[in-house]
């Protein structure tokens, strides 16, 4: 009865021992990853530039990124077979990184489970909600989502504002207008669809113009107006990276699209057209050879520009200018005199310097006149490259460290479908270092009483 009682005693001891070990050790330590969710990563469309930032969803705890900087790599095709990675630093205008019509993309990360997770042997992985294929090494998985060839369908180019009321001398203000069903964009606005701007200068300078009050003022002539709204695409659409504007199908209008200051809320465009009402005989500035036509500048190749200035009584100076769409500079002065050679713009300069403004005063009398010539990155990504020249595909350095990240996308055994056996034998296999600690506690505990049991048992029967 003694030797069964020490053997009762005995059993307890290792029960508690083995309760007291599994306390040290997390209670989720081995918990499995049944599934990895990228969201919120913004998808490939045509003129824009990539995006490296996404999120997990809430079923991906035990998840973590994997890759330092940007996060992930982007990988463009012209033929869907051979891909190279998208730069990510650059200097020359012409080796902008932007995605273009009739290519091929693949996004590709690297996640990793803490210390305290494990990747299911039948895990799965999506991106944007859509099943991404993916290969699991030990305690990291490289997840790769492919898009393309991209495509103008269900793609904003062009934007055409109608019922714009027109200003005319001593008419009112009018915000009744809305772009036309065939744009597939709408109006974006808090209060009226838009605001109107007014230039007693000869444009050289804007003032909003009041909506209600007693300051409300109808338009006059002598003065130019400028009218600014925003447009966001229609449920089911996306604004291309440029896109051209007009206002009743006849004023060619001036764009910039952007992102939101909050990315969650997608991308707009501004649109932004001039009216002048000047009177007969105002200052003006035009094209040199008076056709009035500018040519629009690509930023990706210099420009040798020139101006002239219409119903001038004296000598003119000119004054060039980098500006937004609505003619704010957003430059210091970088030419004098009515010729201006127009540089490629850097990788710096891109997000502000659309735009050119001339402006030219009359000596002796004062008066002024201004002018927004365009200066654009499009089409960038709206044509095919030069087939016979060397895309420039240098990846930035150490941007490619983590494994394969220099094979092409999408080899190497990545699968979507976790059920193949080889895929099965791999993950099978994964054990993180909390997992590998409780089963060798356990295992100790369990040998350590079957040994002091045998013992017991042994003198029992002597």
């Amino acid at each position: 009865m003694k030797t069964d009682r020490k053997i009762i005693a005995m059993a307890v001891i290792c029960a508690l021992l083995i309760a007291a070990f599994a306390s040290v050790v997390p209670a989720h330590a081995g918990s499995s990853i049944d599934q990895v969710d990228i969201i919120d990563l913004t998808a490939p469309v045509i003129g824009w530039e990539p995006e490296y930032t996404w999120k997990f969803d809430a079923a991906s705890a035990g998840c973590e990124p994997a890759m330092p900087g940007a996060g992930a790599i982007w990988y463009e095709s012209q033929d869907g077979e051979n891909y190279d990675p998208m730069l990510t630093n650059y200097e020359d205008p012409a080796d902008r990184p932007v995605f273009r019509e009739g290519w091929y993309y693949k996004f590709v990360t690297m996640v990793q489970c803490d210390d305290s997770h494990a990747f299911s042997p039948s895990v799965k992985a999506t991106v944007n909600g859509a099943p991404a294929d993916f290969k699991v090494s030990g305690d990291t998985m490289r997840i790769t989502a492919s898009f393309g060839p991209l495509e103008y369908a269900k793609l904003v180019t062009y934007v055409n504002i109608q019922d714009v009321k027109l200003p005319q001398d001593g008419a009112p203000q009018s915000y009744i207008f809305k772009a036309d069903p065939y744009s597939h964009a709408k109006i974006f606005a808090v209060g009226p669809a838009g605001r109107w701007y007014e230039s007693s200068d000869g444009g050289f300078t804007f003032d909003e113009m009041p909506t209600d009050g007693d300051d409300v003022r109808n338009f006059t002539k002598g003065h130019v107006y400028m009218l600014k709204l925003m447009v966001v695409a229609e449920e089911g659409y996306e604004l291309a990276g440029f896109v051209n504007a007009g206002i009743n199908g006849t004023v060619n209008a001036f764009t910039d699209t952007r992102y939101f200051n909050n990315h969650d809320l997608g991308r707009y465009c501004e649109i932004c057209a001039f009216f002048p009402l000047l009177e007969e005989g105002a200052l003006q500035i035009t094209t040199a050879d008076f056709s009035g036509m500018f040519d629009t500048y690509y930023a990706g190749k210099p420009v040798e520009a020139e101006v002239t200035a219409l119903n001038a009584d004296a000598d003119v100076n000119f004054e060039w200018f980098y500006c937004s769409c609505d003619g704010t500079r957003t430059s210091e002065k970088f030419a004098d005199g009515n010729k201006a050679s127009l540089a490629p713009l850097t990788s710096d300069d891109m997000l502000t310097f659309h735009y050119v403004l001339v402006t030219a005063e009359e000596q002796g009398t004062g008066r002024k006149a201004a002018r927004v010539i365009p200066y654009t990155l499009y089409p960038a990504g709206f044509e095919d490259p030069d087939p016979t020249e060397e895309p420039a595909v240098t990846p930035d350095p150490g941007a490619a460290t983590e494994p394969g990240a220099t094979d092409a996308p999408g080899d190497g055994g990545t699968t979507a479908a976790p059920a193949s056996a080889e895929s099965g034998r791999t993950r099978g296999l994964t054990l993180n270092t909390g997992t590998i600690i409780m089963l060798a506690v356990i295992l100790l505990l369990l040998c350590s009483t079957g040994l002091l049991t045998g013992i017991l048992i042994s003198k029992r029967h002597k």
